[in-house]
């Protein structure tokens, strides 16, 4: 992962753009609602809306979240665009 970062592999314009928001902590560390950030940032880009932080060409975006104490639960999601 160190190699990919320096490589630039996993910036907006890179082949694997990930956390294009900043992650939980770019959005305010949302706790709870983290799921729905992340959700809502693949949804921005899949329309197209993320002005400076778009990746072009968007198709597809995954989303997880997991919750520790007291439940223990975690979901993925999986966004494509035209779906």
């Amino acid at each position: 992962a160190a190699q990919m970062l320096e490589e630039g592999v996993l910036d907006v314009k890179g082949s694997f753009p990930t956390n294009t928001s900043g992650g939980s902590l770019g959005v305010g560390n949302s706790l709870e609602a983290t799921g729905l950030q992340k959700s809502l940032e693949i949804v921005t880009q899949l329309r197209g809306y993320a002005g400076k932080r778009q990746v072009p060409g968007a198709e597809i975006g995954i989303a997880q979240a997991w919750r520790g104490i007291p439940s223990g639960s975690g979901a993925v999601a999986i966004f494509k665009r035209g779906s």
